[in-house]
């Protein structure tokens, strides 16, 4: 009640608010120090738009082939029914 009132901050909120502190420094330094996995990504291109495969061949060219091979995927994606799901399931 007295830290709503404003006269002062009770123990056990002041001892919380040092956990806090000691955790948002430990993750920190974490982060900091071994870095996020979201940091080590790099981009290779960016597209405003991906292009489909039945546009022009310089658009569709630019692509690397794992780019392309999910963009196949995306305009015409496989039923959950077909075969090669079942490969994968074995592969995983």
């Amino acid at each position: 009640m007295a830290y709503f009132l404003g006269l002062g901050i009770n123990s056990v909120q002041l001892e919380n608010l040092m956990v806090d502190f000691f955790n948002l420094f430990i993750v920190s330094l974490y982060i900091l120090q071994y870095r996020s996995e979201l940091f080590n990504k790099t981009m290779g291109k960016v597209f405003w738009k991906f292009p489909l495969p039945t546009d022009e061949p310089e658009f569709w060219n630019r692509c690397d082939e794992r780019t392309k091979k999910h963009i196949i995927w995306l305009s015409d994606p496989l039923p959950l029914s077909d075969p090669s799901y079942d490969k994968l399931k074995e592969e995983l």
